[in-house]
């Protein structure tokens, strides 16, 4: 409903029966934070993104396990699991680091190029179908039968193989890059326990 301004000006003068401010009328649950300008102390996530500003440049921090690898046993089956996403000529792309038994299996499907002068693009191949679990948010093939020898890494490979070798290198290059993220997380672990 709108006030004339001498109406409004009446009401934010003294409180007039029958006029009412919207403006400061209370409508939901109170707010989270005060007022920008409001408060008294200075802002943490200032100082925080200045000293952040000071450390980023000297050197970038090393990433996290996921917590679980601190669990007895089963903690080994997250030690060296990391994950990277990446921007490549428009297209984005999301690796992480592989197991023992996908490295395994990488062996026995680039057996058929050994000696071959595609020897070492086939193993690039096969690392990147290992590696590689999204492209532009959609998720590799995965195998549709429970048969052993349609395994996922045969059904991404597939996919794979349709790529350029310059895509191909890319990934394969953030892959390497991923893996001495790796090192160096473990290494620093290594130094903190002492």
């Amino acid at each position: 409903m709108p006030f004339a301004e001498e109406e409004w000006d009446e009401q934010e003068g003294d409180a007039s029966p029958g006029l009412v401010n919207v403006g400061t009328q209370v409508i939901g649950p109170p707010p989270s934070s005060t007022v920008p300008g409001d408060d008294t102390e200075p802002h943490r996530e200032t100082d925080v993104t200045a000293e952040a500003g000071d450390a980023s440049e000297a050197e970038e921090p090393l990433p996290e396990f996921d917590p679980k690898h601190r669990e007895d046993f089963e903690g080994l089956l997250y030690l060296g699991k990391l994950t990277h996403e990446f921007e490549w000529l428009g297209h984005r792309f999301l690796i992480r680091t592989l197991s023992v038994d996908e490295s395994l299996e990488i062996g026995l499907v680039t057996r058929q190029y050994e000696g071959t002068i595609s020897q070492a693009k086939a193993y690039q191949a096969a690392v990147v179908a290992a590696c590689t679990i999204k492209v532009d948010g959609k998720p590799m093939p995965i195998p549709l039968t429970d048969d052993p020898g349609d395994s996922a890494l045969l059904n991404r490979l597939e996919a794979v193989k349709r790529w350029f070798p310059p895509t191909l290198d890319k990934i394969y290059e953030e892959f390497l890059l991923l893996e001495d993220r790796v090192t160096k997380v473990l290494d620093a672990m290594g130094k903190a326990k002492g």
